[in-house]
């Protein structure tokens, strides 16, 4: 059982951001974000050595010192924490120290204490899985440590959540819990079904051409519309850029969207992706290719800015009426700018959902992505085409993601500068997980 702490490379660049005595504010940016990231670097090592210290303590029955019962009651004497503060040390010492490549992973700032329980968690799922040979368990190992350089805890969890559920010879699939769930849910919808009312919706339109509205829903259909509201408040997965950071009543506008636009989705034509309303904006090449607001004009007399113009352009059913001088029309649309039933079927096959690291939305919920934009000459074909969810793809636009097939086939993401000044390239962990799983399975 590891018990020490190794010194990781430049580990006394913590101390300059600890020993820095000038006000904050007389920081530059860029001091200020090397200040935070040593900051960090040395708030995991100083964990990892907390942990390792714990375990210590334990091991010696320092707790004898205060006729504590336990480890757990020595710490809250002799350090004034609450119970549960205590308890989680003490459980975080066990975890880690569990799995020594991961507490050396956090000591040498390679893990934030939170990625680090969730790795070391998953290993622990994966050292319990039967008949799992040593070389799997290895490549399970890297395949997390890999995820953790882009994923955020959440997405971290489900990535490591797929890779347990892949390495399980055997899994089950009853749940009581879920049968308890669903039999709630029927029986609340019974009750509801005896309360009559009526469904109302008000809308007015404004002058800009947008849309405002209030509504009322009977009881016998509420139970429609709260999972519809669960589904619209969760926040997209994603991390690195991608985080959904949209206020609740936003997720709720974005998502009475999507689901008007699949309530338009003809199934006999286009079963895997969306219809989308056709609307005619009017541009001119100037205003399409720089960043402008009110680059494109509305048939129904709204606006739309440059960057929402471009998203659209990639996969929508807009006709843009690009013009040149005065009146002069140059593009009346052009027929390969979307991408057609047979593309989107292969994209479905190849990219199975959203491309963005940490996102799960499905392929019938996804925009076709032009990696490089239409409105910039890219071509409509597989090899310049990504599934992004609407979410994703404003944030790629908006952010400058740069977006490209790697050497497996599947699309990956590079940062731009102020999001990782080392422009990092990541990918989504289910191609890696393909990759893993194609690699060590027969």
């Amino acid at each position: 059982m590891c018990s020490t702490v190794q010194s990781a490379p430049g580990a006394t660049r913590p101390e300059a951001a600890l020993t820095d005595t000038r006000p904050v504010w007389q920081l530059t940016d860029d001091e200020v974000e090397t200040a935070l990231v040593d900051l960090e670097r040395s708030e995991a090592r100083l964990v990892a050595v907390r942990a390792a210290l714990v375990r210590e303590a334990d091991l010696r029955g320092l707790q004898q010192r205060t006729q504590a019962l336990s480890v757990e009651g020595w710490l809250r004497d002799r350090f004034r924490l609450s119970a549960p503060e205590a308890k989680r040390r003490t459980a975080t010492a066990e975890l880690l120290l569990g799995q020594p490549v991961v507490h050396d992973a956090l000591a040498g700032g390679h893990l934030t204490p939170e990625q680090a329980s969730v790795v070391a968690t998953a290993l622990d799922a994966v050292d319990s899985l039967e008949q799992v040979p040593s070389r799997e368990r290895q490549a399970a190992a890297e395949f997390l440590f890999h995820q953790s350089t882009a994923l955020a805890p959440r997405a971290l969890a489900t990535a490591a959540a797929a890779l347990v559920e892949r390495l399980t010879r055997s899994p089950s699939t009853d749940d009581p819990a879920d049968e308890e769930a669903v039999a709630r849910e029927l029986a609340a919808a019974e009750a509801a079904a005896r309360l009559a009312d009526t469904n109302s919706l008000t809308i007015r339109r404004r002058p800009d051409g947008s849309v405002t509205g209030r509504f009322s829903i009977r009881p016998t259909d509420a139970s429609v519309l709260t999972p519809w509201l669960k589904q619209a408040d969760a926040p997209h997965p994603g991390t690195d850029g991608f985080d959904d950071i949209r206020p609740r009543e936003q997720r709720r506008g974005d998502h009475l969207i999507t689901t008007l636009r699949d309530a338009l989705t003809t199934s006999s034509e286009r079963p895997s992706a969306r219809v989308h309303v056709h609307v005619n904006v009017t541009t001119t090449l100037h205003t399409l290719q720089a960043a402008a607001t009110g680059a494109g004009l509305l048939h129904t007399g709204g606006t739309l800015s440059a960057a929402e113009l471009r998203r659209l352009a990639c996969d929508a059913g807009i006709t843009p009426i690009v013009l040149g001088g005065p009146s002069e029309i140059l593009d009346l649309g052009r027929t390969r700018r979307t991408f057609t039933l047979a593309q989107r079927r292969a994209l479905d096959t190849r990219d199975r959902g959203c491309t963005a690291p940490g996102c799960d939305r499905a392929p019938a919920d996804c925009d076709g992505h032009h990696q490089t934009e239409w409105a910039k000459g890219g071509a409509t074909d597989l090899a310049n085409a990504a599934l992004l969810c609407p979410y994703h793809h404003q944030q790629v636009h908006r952010q400058g993601w740069k977006v490209t097939l790697a050497a497996n086939g599947c699309p990956q993401f590079t940062p731009p500068a102020s999001i990782d000044p080392d422009r990092r390239p990541r990918q989504h962990h289910r191609y890696r997980l393909t990759l893993l799983a194609g690699r060590h399975r027969t």
